[in-house]
């Protein structure tokens, strides 16, 4: 846990100062998962009060003991991450048996994957090559997160999302299924699913983490 010790450093913060603090910190996403690597943030669920941080090394995220009780959050997309792809470092999952994927983490995603084209639309003309490239790759894992949601499946962190994208064999159909299903049918839409061809991987990794720590801490309604 070297490597985390020093992530925590850059917020004044020490593993025994949550432990001390929170009923329960877990760990999450791709470093949890097994699929991190030397340079992926540490992700940090913390059950207690405290204020969601982030920097380029850690997200750290509070949730407080009454609201982790609450349907809007064990029915979230984060909970039901967390709940299949969690390590707890601290305390015990007492509540991962009642999470679960409901509507309205699905229905938040269909609203978000709107905003999120509507914004794309917008400033097409003014992104770069690369920052085009980066926001596409935000785009195609939300439209995947959102088909598992619809399932009632659990998201996988964003590696794993990337590795299942590569295999597949005809990205521009496979945009416009995912695109269908989750009732975007704009023409600026079908021009991206159909021009391709899609990002497997980022141009840069860093600032594509920043973006979603970033839509982490900063939902869209």
């Amino acid at each position: 846990m070297a490597e985390l010790s020093c992530a925590l450093a850059t917020l004044g913060l020490t593993l025994a100062d949550l432990q001390r603090s929170a009923e329960q910190v877990v760990l999450f996403g791709s470093r949890a998962a097994g699929v991190g690597s030397a340079g992926s943030d540490w992700d940090l669920l913390v059950v207690g009060e405290g204020r969601t941080r982030h920097t380029q090394a850690v997200d750290l995220v509070w949730v407080s003991p009454r609201e982790l009780a609450t349907p809007a959050w064990l029915g979230s997309e984060l909970a039901g991450h967390v709940a299949r792809w969690g390590r707890w470092l601290h305390g015990a999952p007492d509540w991962v048996a009642e999470a679960g994927c409901g509507e309205m983490a699905t229905e938040h995603k269909a609203r978000r994957l709107a905003s999120r084209l509507a914004a794309l639309e917008q400033t097409w003309d003014l992104l770069s090559p690369a920052y085009r490239r980066e926001h596409l790759t935000l785009f195609r894992r939300d439209l995947q997160r959102h088909a598992l949601l619809a399932q009632g499946e659990a998201v996988p962190p964003s590696a794993l999302l990337d590795e299942t994208w590569q295999a597949c064999a005809d990205a521009p159909a496979e945009m416009l299924n995912l695109g269908s299903r989750a009732g975007l049918c704009s023409a600026f839409f079908e021009t991206l699913a159909t021009a391709g061809p899609w990002p497997m991987q980022p141009t840069s990794a860093c600032s594509l983490r920043r973006l979603e720590s970033h839509d982490r801490t900063h939902p869209r309604p």
